[in-house]
């Protein structure tokens, strides 16, 4: 069966035929079915057909119909054939790339990474209660002033070099 054939199988398939709910003219997505239109698939590979079905009950989820636990089983049968890929011949590992950050993800990283380091360190608690460990003026007394700490070197285009340390 060709690629469009077998399309054209899918998309006239009727989920109310058989399997699962088909008694009740129930619109149900079923394990057997899901084996059914996988088998119909002819000459295609496992993973071109795999890839058909899944596609399809995506779209049957979207449009209401209901898949139970023998459906999803056989849902992740199909997946596996997707794992599959044919053996690559080895290559010379890249150079690691080092990634940057957009502006807004920078800063929204960084506050994030200075907020768990004041919990864990109790500071968001002081800073609640006003008892401040330090009275002096620091530089990096407020937490704006510590997160922009944690930001990273930034590029000639604006974006921020990822900061050794994890987030």
């Amino acid at each position: 069966m060709s690629n469009q054939n077998y399309q054209d199988y899918i998309d006239d398939f009727d989920r109310t035929a058989s399997g699962a709910g088909s008694s009740k003219g129930t619109d149900r997505f079923s394990g057997q079915d899901i084996r059914v239109m996988f088998s119909e698939r002819g000459d295609l590979s496992k993973a071109e057909g795999a890839q058909m079905v899944l596609d399809y009950a995506k779209k049957a989820g979207r449009d209401g119909s209901k898949m139970g636990g023998a459906a999803e089983d056989a849902l992740d049968k199909l997946r596996g054939y997707l794992d599959e890929k044919p053996e690559e011949t080895e290559t010379e590992p890249d150079e690691p790339t080092e990634f940057v950050n957009s502006p807004k993800v920078a800063h929204a990283k960084a506050r994030l990474s200075q907020w768990k380091d004041d919990v864990l360190s109790g500071t968001t608690g002081e800073e609640l209660w006003n008892k401040s460990k330090s009275s002096g003026n620091d530089a990096a007394d407020s937490f704006l002033d510590r997160y922009k700490l944690k930001l990273g070197k930034q590029d000639e285009d604006g974006n921020y070099f990822q900061p050794n340390e994890t987030v």
